[in-house]
Order: structure tokens, then sequence, then C-alpha cells
């Protein structure tokens, strides 16, 4: 898609981001709290949105949301969507009734319509790469995200990928480092401290792929996103 219509889109994101419900008349919403597969996911998001033709806020309650929610927009390859944290409130007032929103795992994927997408899979064999292992803390992740995404070659990407292996605590574990460290990436350029500063915000696109691994014979699948900043580059070129 153009990017003049990309930025359009971040303005929009910029506004909504102080919204404390973030609720924008003609955005759908869709709560994953991990109950369900991602091929049911699937069908909620085409329903709730008329076949991707409106906007929709997926929020994700939970690890197991978090990763189901993923996992799902990784069966959408060209499906570019802001990644936020959300108010345990917010997706409560979305959520099942029998339902409890806890914790800070938290998430909103914010998914434009089919139109907004990208024309074509990002080049995830021409990217910076960052990996999320089982000893990564979130805020120097999140640094590193914001730093290479600003630093970046216009229509470049950064790749964050982790991988779906070993007991289900560590994978979801895992997941939500990397989920909570694109987020607040984001945030810092959606919701900047000081606003002299320059910022590039970004959109995230979602793709399983099977990597090699060290210890491992085989392939392992893994779970990538590419970090697509919006306009020029910002900052310092990063290798």
């Amino acid at each position: 898609m153009a990017l003049a219509s990309w930025r359009g889109w971040a303005a929009v994101w910029r506004r909504c981001a102080t919204v404390p419900s973030r609720a924008v008349s003609g955005t759908a919403v869709v709560v994953v709290d991990g109950s369900s597969g991602f091929g049911k996911v699937l069908d909620e998001l085409k329903a709730a949105s008329s076949e991707h033709a409106v906007p929709v806020d997926v929020l994700a309650a939970g690890q197991k949301g978090t990763l189901m929610a993923l996992r799902s927009m990784a069966e959408l390859p060209r499906a570019a969507f802001v990644l936020d944290h959300a108010r345990p409130e917010e997706v409560q007032a979305h959520a099942r009734d029998d339902f409890s929103i806890q914790g800070l795992n938290n998430f909103r994927l914010s998914l434009p319509p089919r139109n907004a997408w990208l024309r074509d899979e990002p080049d995830w064999g021409n990217a910076s790469r960052l990996v999320v292992g089982s000893q990564t803390t979130v805020m120097p992740l999140a640094k590193a995200i914001a730093a290479r995404a600003k630093a970046v070659p216009e229509h470049g990407i950064v790749l964050v990928e982790t991988l779906l292996l070993g007991n289900a605590k560590a994978t979801l574990l895992r997941v939500s480092h990397l989920a909570k460290a694109l987020a607040r990436a984001s945030a810092w350029q959606l919701r900047p401290a000081d606003e002299t500063l320059p910022t590039r915000p970004f959109r995230c696109v979602a793709t399983l792929a099977d990597v090699t691994a060290p210890g491992h014979e085989s392939t392992v699948r893994a779970l990538r996103l590419a970090v697509l900043p919006i306009g020029p580059e910002v900052g310092e070129t990063i290798a």
C-alpha cells in the first residue's frame, strides 16, 4: 500500500493511543484468551470485520492469549498490525463473562482493513535479526528493537523471533517477552516522553518458520515478527 496511507494510519494510532478504552467508531473487537485454536480465532476475525473490510482490534488476554493471537496473525502473512499494551479493564469489557483478566500480559493488535495490508510479504531473508531466548529480558530487547527500527533503511525490516520449543511455560514466557518488548518499543514511538525527539512508528507482520537451532539435528518451528518502520530512517545505521 502507499506510504501516505500508512502515515495516515499512524496518525490515527497516535491519537487513539491516549484514549483509555482505545474504542474507535467502526473498529471491531475480538478477544483472544487462548481457549480456542487459531482456526476459530481466524473465523472470529473474519466475521467481526466483515471479511476484513473494517479495522479490528485483537485483544490478547494473558500469555496463552498472546501466543494464540500472534499464531493466528501468522496465518495472515500480509496483515500488518500495530502491537500495543492493553489495560486489563479494556480487555475485561469485551471478554466473556466467565473469564477474569489479570496481570500485565494483555495486548492490543490493531489491524487495518485488508486494503491497507501489505501488497507483498516482507523479505524475511534480508533483515536485521533479534532472537528472544530463555535469558532475554524485556527492557534491553525493547531498546534494541527501537534502535534498529529507527536506523534500518526505508523499506527495510527488523526481524524478532523466538523458538516454539521446549516446555509450554518457557515458550509462553519467551513469547510474552517478545510481545512486551515490541509493545514497549512501539509505545515509545506513539507516545514519546520527549516529543521534540524524532520517532519512527512501525507495524508488525507475523509468520511461522522452520529454522535451525543449536543442539537440534532437524529444523524447529519459530514465531517471527517483522518490524516494518514507517518512513525514512531517523537514527544511525546498526549492523
